[in-house]
């Protein structure tokens, strides 16, 4: 877990696309603290009564597959934050029509285990575009020091080593 959260630290966020957590963050909202959540329906957000969003009931959560995206961001050693935006699906394939609910708290940082391969991708690329760079610094050395070795002995071919 302390390897996992190392990497969510150095990444920043992970975004996770899909249904497949939602029901392991209902089964936890007990030790969540929510910081905001709104509907984005304004009727809806008008009237709590009539409409509460409750976080905790799988049904307020029910969508398609697609329409559901969550960002997970490490705040510190106990907590990691996560930002939930649920759309409503178009009623035959699902596709994302608008934001039905907005919400985002804070979660136990031993959920970190539930986002194992979605940090650890996340991690290998950003691991890979530090490579990338590197090579393309070690590139411009090398061009560099070409350039100055041609301009110091122009009259014979080159060879760099």
């Amino acid at each position: 877990m302390n390897q996992l959260l190392k990497k969510l630290k150095i990444v920043r966020d992970v975004n996770c696309l899909g249904w497949s957590l939602v029901p392991k963050l209902v089964a936890i909202m007990d030790t969540v603290t929510v910081r905001e959540k709104r509907w984005a329906d304004q009727f809806k957000q008008n009237h709590p009564e009539m409409y509460p969003l409750d976080l905790s009931n799988i049904k307020t959560w029910s969508t398609f597959d697609e329409c559901v995206t969550l960002t997970f961001t490490f705040l510190n050693s106990k907590v990691i934050e996560c930002n939930a935006i649920v759309y409503n699906g178009e009623g035959v394939y699902g596709r994302r029509r608008n934001i039905r609910f907005c919400a985002t708290f804070d979660i136990p940082a031993t959920f970190v285990s539930e986002l194992e391969d979605d940090i650890t991708y996340h991690f290998n690329d950003y691991c890979e575009d530090k490579y990338e760079e590197h090579l393309k610094r070690q590139k411009k050395e090398w061009v560099r020091k070409f350039a100055e070795k041609a301009l110091a002995k122009p009259e014979k071919p080159l060879t760099f080593r």
